[in-house]
């Protein structure tokens, strides 16, 4: 029952509220490589040249949405089928 219901309650999170997940990965790959250009360690072979030659973080928040209500569905599901 725990499990179903942290799945729900994920779930509405993600669709009420994507953007946040969105600016968080946008923010953090920006930090990294700020990190990287001032000299940090890499954690992997050409890791700076990797966050470099990929496109900005493009998560849709529809996809998140998306996401959302399939876990509220699945948590549903699961929470009923017990």
């Amino acid at each position: 029952m725990l499990l179903s219901a942290t799945q729900i309650i994920i779930g509405l999170a993600l669709l009420i509220w994507p953007h946040p997940l969105i600016e968080r990965a946008r923010r953090n790959r920006a930090k990294r490589l700020d990190a990287l250009k001032d000299g940090a360690e890499e954690a992997f072979f050409e890791e700076r040249r990797s966050l470099e030659a990929t496109y900005p973080v493009a998560i849709s928040p529809w996809l998140l949405r998306m996401v959302g209500f399939l876990s509220v569905g699945l948590g549903v599901v699961h929470a009923l089928g017990k």
